[in-house]
């Protein structure tokens, strides 16, 4: 008799688990790192610290930073992903319903180091900044189809009797330490300040993963027939022999540049260009790619009662990887970052204590879209202020978070905020969730 194994919706789940799976290996979430914050330099500003270079020349500065962001998905769900968690049909159900012809997720963490120290009497500029740093950064970034989101979880079971469409699905992931040096020249007068800079980083790949689907329809016979299968697809993975957090598995080179003016007690404008560069993947890393059509219609069981683990032989899946005419190579592949474009412009009030910010936030070879974020800063003292902050874009729609800030002893610079804090207050109503803590110690 003939089973029809109609379970394509685990095939692709398994895919796409696989890939997420894989590119959280060794890492335990992923950042939104074209999030404009005041608190990095590039995107991660030492110089916006602000701490007291003339008389304490150096400072040490850790910062971590986790984001997770989705333009329909409830927070609940992804989080659920990221951290591992209950999915539950009534938020498969609730996830559904939100769905849109674009839906798109990022997720990031970034965790650094950096040392940084002031200088003056330099041969070409008068003062200006050294330093160096050393980062782990992850990223994920996802554009799924409606109806791949509901063939991974919900089964082609619910799609029988129509044609889903798979095309335009897309997963890159990065994992990479950087090694960070660069310097920041600053030329001052009594009422504005000039500076610009440039960074160069050496970077140790990890982890990357790309998918890209050109082409994908999947139609499922109403009774469970037989499933036709016409897909596109490129997929490229670099080397998984070692997924640990010491991984070296490609080799690249980044640069970040900055631009900064700022009339004191009035404004400034800032403009950086961050992670212009690329990775290079061993010769391990893989190639796996796809263009055909087919149709699926079981596969042949001698005996019902054979319960045995080989029921669905090697033979078997042989000849179904030969129909699906997989083409696999291995050789050594070169990736460009995804290179971000931040603008910000500054107004301070002096007389209200208040600091306004708008910023604009554009990241390259990405399925993200521009992004505009509003921060309004309340000075308490000269060292205590809170920061209402609001964004529109990016992996998300619309954002708010909270940000608080303050120096112990005109040494210790501490920084606590969330740009999304609505995905751990109501995360079935918001789609993003993120953190970010600093520490500074100036000597």
């Amino acid at each position: 008799m003939t089973v029809h194994n109609l379970t394509l919706s685990r095939v692709l789940r398994s895919l796409v688990l696989s890939l997420l799976i894989l590119s959280l290996a060794g890492a335990t979430a992923a950042q939104d790192s074209t999030s404009i914050q005041n608190y990095r330099y590039f995107e991660s500003n030492i110089f916006d610290v602000r701490w007291d270079y003339q008389a304490m020349p150096g400072i040490i500065i850790t910062d971590h930073f986790f984001q997770s962001s989705a333009n329909t998905l409830p927070a609940s769900l992804t989080n659920a992903l990221l951290f591992g968690g209950l999915i539950d049909p009534a938020l498969k159900e609730k996830a559904i319903s939100g769905l849109s012809d674009k839906n798109i997720f990022g997720a990031e963490l970034d965790n650094n180091i950096f040392y940084a120290t002031y200088r003056e009497n330099l041969p070409v500029v008068r003062s200006g900044i050294l330093f160096g740093g050393f980062r782990n950064r992850n990223h994920i970034d996802v554009k799924l189809p409606p109806d791949m989101f509901q063939l991974i979880f919900s089964g082609n079971s619910a799609l029988a009797g129509r044609e889903a469409a798979i095309n335009g699905l897309s997963l890159h992931r990065f994992r990479y330490l950087q090694y960070q040096i660069g310097f920041q020249g600053i030329k001052r007068s009594d009422d504005q300040s000039l500076s610009g800079g440039a960074a160069i980083s050496f970077l140790q790949g990890q982890n990357h993963i790309e998918l890209n689907m050109d082409r994908g329809h999947v139609f499922t016979h109403e009774e469970g027939e037989f499933i036709d299968l016409d897909m596109n697809f490129e997929a490229r993975f670099s080397d998984t022999s070692d997924l640990s957090s010491t991984a070296f598995n490609g080799w690249g080179l980044g640069t970040d540049l900055n631009f900064a003016f700022e009339k004191y007690n009035h404004f400034s404008v800032a403009v950086n260009l961050q992670d212009i560069g690329f990775i290079r993947w061993n010769s391990q890393a893989t190639h796996v790619s796809k263009d055909t059509s087919f149709t699926y219609s079981g596969f042949e069981v001698t005996d019902i009662f054979d319960f045995s683990d080989d029921l669905f032989s090697d033979t078997e899946a042989d000849s179904l990887l030969e129909d699906l005419n997989l083409v696999e190579t291995t050789g050594a592949y070169t990736t460009a970052l995804q290179a971000k474009l931040n603008v910000q412009f500054t107004k301070t009030l002096p007389e209200i204590h208040t600091t306004i910010l708008l910023g604009l936030a554009y990241r390259l070879n990405a399925n993200y879209d521009p992004l505009v974020l509003l921060k309004a800063i309340y000075h308490f003292s000269p060292q205590t202020h809170v920061g209402l902050i609001s964004s529109y874009g990016g992996y998300a729609k619309y954002n708010a978070g909270l940000e608080f800030g303050t120096v112990i002893g005109d040494q210790i610079y501490c920084t606590l905020g969330s740009q999304s804090l609505l995905g751990f207050l109501v995360p079935e109503q918001s789609t993003s969730s993120s953190g970010y803590v600093r520490i500074g110690v100036a000597f």
